[in-house]
């Protein structure tokens, strides 16, 4: 059986040919397991601090390294061994640090690739980068290595399901609520546009409405939904519930999420058209009407009446509201009555 040195200098061995094989690399020191090799670190790097360019590897998957640069790696690595500070919300979004803690340090081996100077570590780190590939880097490396650049479709993929699994702190929101209040939000004293406000309500809702009279002809068409329960002063479920149902709106408007006929036009397509503004304007005056009721003879199907709602309807006819709402939209007669939520018969 293999002692723990000897599994360390065999990695160690396997570490140094794969490394020589991907990018001619001859590293100045080789920590086979950073958490276990933790002590030895802080005797190689004890004293001046020492600039240079590292190299983490995953041991679980080889293919997965991780570049970087450090003034002073011996404070660097303190940090990537503390596990509080990789928990610091502010880092988050690295890859790599998510995976130290994912697989623990010890799951990783160290390589210094070379100590340099300070003035020398952007364009090494840069250099090392383009050779190696790393999987972990997220930008081409340097201070200024995302500027101009462009994430491939994996790396954004990775970056948001990074995010998506972000968890704020109750102090974090509270601080993020705090930094945006009054003058200090960036949107303070400002109104959204007719046009942005549109935009909104049709991304917040289902799609187009087509607004029909009660012949079937088509009126006009809203963007959204959200929109247009805003401007005709009625509760968006109110407006879902009626398009689901395909009752009549407030005795006269039929609303459908597409066209009953793909040829339909609406006769009305400019907002700012006095016809357009009376039909909005007809449409609010009948709110009080929640849903109307034709009553119908049964003989000759010709309308008798219409009610504002089956308790006025019950009440002018003498008929339980049970009754009638048994027999709505049925076509079956009652009492020499037919019952519809539609005004005319042949559109049952």
């Amino acid at each position: 059986m293999f002692s723990d040195f000897d599994k360390f200098i065999l990695n160690n061995l396997k570490i140094v040919i794969f490394i020589t094989l991907i990018g001619k690399i001859l590293p100045v020191k080789i920590y086979p397991n950073f958490y276990y090799d933790r002590q030895k670190i802080r005797k190689d790097h004890k004293g001046k601090p020492k600039s240079g360019i590292y190299l983490f590897i995953n041991l679980t998957n080889w293919l997965k390294m991780y570049v970087g640069q450090s003034k002073n790696i011996l404070g660097r690595m303190n940090n990537y061994l503390n596990n509080s500070n990789l928990k610091n919300k502010n880092k988050n979004n690295q890859p790599f640090i998510n995976a130290l803690l994912k697989y623990g340090q010890k799951n990783f081996c160290l390589i210094i690739i070379e100590y340099i100077p300070i003035h020398m570590l952007n364009n090494r780190e840069i250099l090392w980068i383009k050779i190696l590939k790393p999987y972990y880097n997220i930008s081409l490396g340097g201070h200024t290595g995302m500027i101009g650049y462009k994430h491939s479709k994996k790396t954004l993929s990775k970056l948001q399901e990074i995010a998506k699994n972000r968890k704020l702190s109750d102090k974090t929101k509270s601080l993020i609520s705090i930094s945006t209040r009054g003058v200090k939000n960036p949107f303070y004293g400002l109104t959204h546009s007719k046009n942005s406000l549109e935009l909104m309500s049709i991304s917040k809702s289902i799609g187009k409405v087509f607004i029909y009279n009660d012949m079937k002809i088509l009126l006009i068409i809203f963007t959204s939904a959200t929109l247009l329960s805003r401007s005709i002063k009625a509760s968006y479920p109110t407006i879902i519930n009626i398009i689901k149902t395909g009752n009549l709106f407030r005795g006269e408007w039929y609303l459908t999420r597409t066209p009953f006929l793909t040829s339909d036009k609406p006769k009305f397509s400019d907002k700012n058209s006095k016809e357009y503004s009376e039909l909005i304007e007809d449409i609010i005056k009948n709110k009080h009407i929640l849903k109307a009721i034709f009553v119908f003879n049964a003989e000759d199907h010709k309308l008798l009446k219409r009610y504002n709602g089956v308790i006025e309807c019950a009440k002018d006819l003498n008929i339980s509201h049970n009754n009638i709402n048994k027999y709505l939209d049925t076509g079956k007669e009652f009492k020499s009555y037919l019952f519809s939520t539609h005004k005319y018969i042949n559109l049952l």
